[in-house]
């Protein structure tokens, strides 16, 4: 099955404005590249085979990088999402631009680093026959004390494991308090087509975790482990360690993007 990934980068950013300014989030230098460059690497060691980046008008500097960007092996596309209408309105922009691709959301304000592979171990999970092809899937990252201090808000999962790192997810549980040992959603979704049904084109954000939650009820919610280092740039103490982690050489990219 192909895949394409979908990057909705058309947020406003408003709990790191007072960092960043006027710049967009996925423009964040880390090691020498826009923070964007790392859903890049991950879509392209994933096999992604189209990548779809939903800007607004107003993001001037990441259309301008866009524009520029020319990687070997990957198909990139832009869509513009002309009013602040939400994730799945931009989803479904980058959507209309997957025909006959199955679409994984990556969300690039969420960065894993190097060496993880977590979306490949994911897309691996997917095609293993261990859930329904019409399920859901999700990135989850167990909770670190670390984590539990520079990352924002994400879903708690309750879970039953099926091994090598994949789950059931039985039941999304509230976002707050973020526990360390709990698994929470993280980095990327792969609609399946029972989600599709349940939320059609036109459906708001507030839909979405209603529908998640009654597919979880029919056993059609599944996540994969995805690594144990990630960072949140568009909380503002995940933005801080971030840059902090980058600049003394802590975290880095490997080679340079084809």
């Amino acid at each position: 099955m192909k895949h394409v990934a979908i990057l909705p980068a058309a947020g406003l950013g408003t709990r790191v404005r007072a960092l960043i300014g006027d710049a967009a989030k996925e423009m964040v230098a880390l090691g020498g590249e826009p923070a964007i460059a790392g859903s890049l690497r991950e879509a392209l060691a994933a096999d992604m085979q189209r990548v779809v980046v939903v800007v607004a008008p107003d993001k001037a500097d990441l259309r301008s990088w866009l524009d520029g960007v020319s990687i070997a092996g990957l198909d990139l596309r832009i869509a513009v999402q002309e009013q602040p209408r939400g994730v799945l309105d931009a989803v479904a922009r980058g959507r209309a631009r997957a025909a006959g691709h199955r679409p994984v959301i990556l969300f690039p304000d969420h960065v894993q680093l190097p060496d993880q592979r977590g979306l490949q171990r994911a897309r691996d999970a997917m095609h293993s026959g261990c859930a329904p092809a019409e399920a859901t899937w999700f990135g989850l990252v167990r909770m670190s004390e670390q984590q539990a201090r520079t990352l924002g808000p994400t879903a708690r999962v309750q879970t039953t494991p099926l091994g090598q790192g994949r789950h059931r997810i039985d039941a999304l549980l509230a976002p707050r308090p973020t526990q360390p040992g709990a698994l929470h959603t993280f980095l990327f979704e792969a609609p399946g087509s029972a989600q599709d049904a349940s939320l059609p084109v036109g459906a708001s954000d507030a839909d979405h975790l209603p529908a998640l939650r009654n597919l979880a009820e029919q056993g059609l919610l599944f996540g994969c482990e995805i690594g144990d280092d990630v960072l949140d740039l568009g909380w503002p103490a995940g933005l801080r360690a971030a840059r902090r982690r980058f600049a003394d050489g802590t975290a880095r990219w490997r080679g340079e993007l084809p």
